[in-house]
């Protein structure tokens, strides 16, 4: 009567359950009679669910290395191991940064600067909540900020850097005719020096002249140059370098080569085509400018982005064998010169190979040869003999007093390392003093001991 009850219910291929019927078998967990699922196999809605595999613990296919695939790879006797890092350095004249601070940052994240320098923030000393909140010192970005010194409207540098990237304020002034701040920016195995310039044009308020800022400007370098490396200079200089007619620009560019510095700069930054924001660096230095690109226009200046190399010191590996005596069972081996057999009924060269063969033989077998890679690093022009020796003595003062840890084995290490440390300072100060006197009338190769 049931099944009857349920066909009846059929109309062409559909079903009519209802909802709470449905809703009821599932929750009283009632199930199908015989008769029912008869009539779900003649409507071909009941389908049986086919096993994947057996039923029992999973077993995992074992996949092994098909050695006849794999090839050997010969390492050269000489490898050159990169030693550069890039680093990409913007600067910008913002004309005021509490309205832009989005535009800057979508640009830095998309173009990934590691360094921006903005001038003309006009932030003042009661903006530090806004500093502190703003986008600039979020999300990655660090932002430090400083203050044109004479109350001012206008001027203001900032420096945002980007994360892993950490910076640090050194100093900031303002001067006659610019300010300046001198930050030092630090990451793993790199430092630099940034310092940040911006001069006001000339104008009622701000009677200072370009000869007026060249003069304050080296007088700064003077000082400043030679107690940092890695140096930096970028901002806004309101030097119209790209005019070769203006003196002050010529006289500008003069003075920035007579110095030892280059500027990476050669096409317009402000909307009138003039050449303004700069980026300087040293012409010898481990620093180097690859390229120079010009961005957009965020405000009436464009960001320009310099892409930078930090090279160090070529490092080369070479191949050295070695073999460890030290492990070497007397014993065995004495036991092993006795079994060696020379045939006499031969000439005195074919004995003496036969000789040098067994010997070959029994050392590689108690003392194996090994194979390994060594660096090779360029020595210092004060690194001699003496030091080399002085450091083997303290190496081997080391580890004996990390074997015993006796008392007088320290004090003995200690001597031994206090004496190379003033052995490695007197020369540098005998090799420098050297080369600074035999370069005395030569500007360009003292600024190049100084950066070595």
């Amino acid at each position: 009567m049931v099944v009857q009850q349920q066909k009846e219910r059929c109309i062409g291929e559909r079903i009519q359950w209802s909802r709470f019927e449905l809703l009821d078998l599932r929750k009283n967990r009632t199930y199908l009679s015989p008769e029912q699922v008869r009539l779900l196999k003649e409507l071909k809605i009941h389908k049986r669910r086919k096993r994947g595999r057996p039923g029992g613990k999973k077993t995992k296919e074992k996949k092994g290395v098909n050695f006849a695939n794999l090839r050997l790879i010969e390492a050269t006797n000489n490898l050159v191991m990169n030693n550069s890092c890039q680093v990409k350095i913007s600067t910008w004249n913002a004309h005021s940064i509490k309205n832009k601070p989005d535009l800057l940052r979508d640009y830095l994240f998309d173009n990934k600067i590691d360094i921006c320098v903005i001038t003309e923030t006009w932030l003042q000393p009661k903006d530090h909540i806004w500093i502190e909140c703003c986008d600039l010192n979020n999300n990655g970005l660090c932002m430090l900020s400083s203050f044109r010194g004479d109350n001012r409207r206008g001027g203001g540098l900032s420096l945002v850097t980007m994360a892993p990237l950490v910076s640090e304020s050194i100093t900031s002034a303002t001067l006659k005719s610019f300010e300046y701040h001198h930050w030092r920016v630090k990451g793993k195995d790199l430092e630099f020096n940034v310092l940040g310039i911006y001069r006001p044009p000339y104008s009622q308020e701000n009677k200072s002249t370009v000869s007026d800022f060249i003069d304050e400007f080296l007088t700064l370098l003077e000082s400043w140059l030679p107690a940092n490396d890695n140096i930096i200079i970028a901002g806004d200089f309101n030097i119209h370098i790209d005019n070769k007619e203006d003196p002050g620009a010529c006289s500008f560019i003069d003075s920035v080569e007579a110095i030892g510095l280059k500027i990476g700069v050669d096409f317009a930054t402000h909307k009138e085509g003039h050449h303004l924001d700069l980026i300087i660096t040293e012409n010898v230095s481990r620093t180097d400018i690859h390229t120079v690109n010009a961005g957009p226009f965020l405000s009436d200046h464009r960001v320009v982005t310099g892409v930078l190399s930090r090279d160090r010191e070529g490092v080369m590996k070479k191949k050295v064998e070695s073999r460890n005596f030290k492990k070497v069972n007397r014993d065995d081996f004495i036991n092993d010169l006795h079994y060696i057999n020379l045939a006499t009924n031969k000439d005195a060269d074919s004995i003496s190979n036969q000789l040098r063969n067994e010997l070959v033989t029994i050392v590689n077998k108690h003392a194996p040869k090994r194979i390994k890679a060594v660096v090779e690093r360029k020595h210092h022009i004060w690194y001699n003999d003496d030091i080399k020796d002085q450091k083997k003595l303290l190496r081997s003062r080391e580890n004996i007093w990390r074997k015993y840890r006796q008392p007088h084995q320290w004090i003995a290490y200690k001597r031994c390392r206090n004496t190379l440390h003033y052995m490695i300072k007197a020369e540098k100060r005998k090799s420098i003093s050297s080369k600074i006197l035999e370069s005395r009338s030569d500007t360009k190769k003292l600024y190049q001991i100084v950066n070595t």
